[in-house]
């Protein structure tokens, strides 16, 4: 018998059930998650020499 552990993210769970409260849709959810991973990720300044 061959037994695999699911680790859980419970953070991440309570955020899911916050946004379903608020009857948000994964779309919507999706959306708020790329933007703020797109905020988030400093951006390289090219320099000009």
């Amino acid at each position: 018998m061959c037994t695999k552990t699911k680790k859980i993210d419970h953070e991440w769970i309570a955020l899911m059930q916050t946004a379903k409260k608020m009857n948000l849709t994964p779309e919507e959810i999706r959306r708020f998650i790329h933007q703020a991973s797109s905020n988030a990720m400093p951006q390289k300044k090219k320099d000009h020499l």
